[in-house]
């Protein structure tokens, strides 16, 4: 059963958010002491194109590439996203690191390494080694179990300004985590944090929200706190994936509610970790409802619509242009052809949607949300021209019903 809270938040408590959303864009810089950071990069590309009048043009090449290095994975979880869990595929070390060499060609800022568990790949840190040719970030998603015995072996490589490995923490004791990652790993994460922090590795504690675990959003703050985590991070679960089956029996309200007493606790605390969190489109109707003027944070879209900013590197080495290889055609193959053999012309840039014939179009909001999540679209109706199906508006359209103007 989802859990329920009042339908409405108070302007104040909107406001709140609201406030947290706008310190997101800009504490996880702060949290890096300082250091020129590969968002700190992206930021001034993005203002140089913007400048140059390219505005609705792609970029000329990717900032940021996701990776899926492994489909193998020692959890279970209920809300897991990934294409790749149970295909069986994934590269050679040999395919795998002439995939890292393109990346560090491509002169992309920032890899983000996941899987699976990144940690299970014997070559992880071959990988990693040829990433560091160069000094681009890199980070790493992991749940932590395996990280205590290689804790050294990681600070070694991942000391530079935009490195960092992100533990999953979806719960405040053994129990909520088993329930919700479907291992007992909770104290081997535990274990693994400390370790990155012995090594002076920058953690970023990550909670999926889900029905299981909202109730104990605050708990999972204090623990993440409490391990000195540099960030918490918070998203609710995707209807993606497993997550399909789980996304809908988390009421929105009762997320923001509780995501506010987490920026209330470290409000009067301020000395935690960098809280971050998505608002998504509950929140934006709130502050449309309150009158409130949403940060960009709170646009409910995971990628800049006219913009490659980002790519995905699935397990076969095939990029997409997006976070997520969902609804879209691989641009290539990293493993027979460096990128920019295949990256589209800037003037042609797949990302863009055709909300035209969509509730979209009348809505006043579009220019903010730009349809919403394009990958909760394709999986709600196979295409990424539609609305995202989580928007209040393309719900009032009718449920069920086509969202055609």
């Amino acid at each position: 059963m989802a859990t329920k809270a009042p339908r409405g938040l108070s302007a104040s408590r909107v406001e709140l958010l609201l406030a947290g959303l706008r310190a997101c864009e800009h504490r996880p810089r702060r949290a890096l002491a300082g250091r020129l950071t590969p968002w700190d990069l992206a930021a001034r590309i993005r203002q140089r194109h913007a400048d140059s009048g390219a505005h609705g043009r792609a970029m000329q090449k990717p900032l940021f590439a996701g990776w899926g290095i492994t489909d193998r994975c020692n959890s279970d979880c209920i809300h897991c996203w990934s294409t790749g869990v149970g295909c069986g595929y994934q590269l050679s070390e040999q395919d795998a690191l002439r995939v890292a060499d393109r990346l560090v060609e491509s002169q992309v800022l920032c890899v983000t390494l996941s899987g699976g568990e990144p940690f299970l790949r014997p070559d992880l840190f071959e990988v990693i080694g040829s990433l560091k040719q160069k000094p681009l970030g890199v980070e790493i998603l992991s749940n932590g179990s395996l990280i205590q015995r290689h804790g050294q072996a990681v600070g070694r490589l991942l000391c530079g300004p935009g490195d960092l490995i992100q533990v999953s923490l979806d719960g405040p004791d053994p129990e909520t985590y088993l329930r919700q990652r479907g291992s007992d790993l909770f104290d081997a994460a535990l274990r693994g944090i400390a370790a990155l922090a012995e090594a002076g590795i920058l953690v970023r504690a990550h909670c999926v929200v889900t029905y299981v675990n909202v109730t104990r959003l605050a708990e999972i703050y204090r623990l993440a706190r409490s391990v000195g985590a540099a960030e918490f991070s918070v998203v609710p679960a995707a209807a993606i994936g497993r997550g399909s089956d789980i996304a809908d029996k988390l009421d929105p309200h009762c997320y923001l509610d509780r995501m506010a007493c987490v920026l209330e606790e470290a409000g009067a605390r301020n000395d935690g970790p960098a809280v971050t969190f998505k608002g998504g489109f509950a929140l934006f109707a709130l502050a449309c409802e309150h009158g409130l003027e949403p940060p960009k944070a709170c646009r409910p879209v995971f990628f800049a619509g006219d913009q490659l900013e980002r790519i995905c590197i699935n397990l076969d080495g095939s990029v997409y242009p997006s976070s997520l290889p969902y609804g879209y055609r691989a641009l290539g193959n990293l493993v027979e052809a460096p990128l920019h053999e295949f990256l589209p012309p800037t003037d042609d840039c797949p990302t863009v949607r055709d909300l035209s014939r969509t509730c979209c179009a009348r809505c006043p909001g579009v220019d903010v949300c730009q349809g919403g999540d394009p990958r909760a679209a394709f999986a709600a109706s196979g295409t990424i021209d539609a609305p995202d199906p989580h928007c209040p508006v393309a719900a009032g359209a009718g449920k069920g019903e086509s969202p055609d103007v």
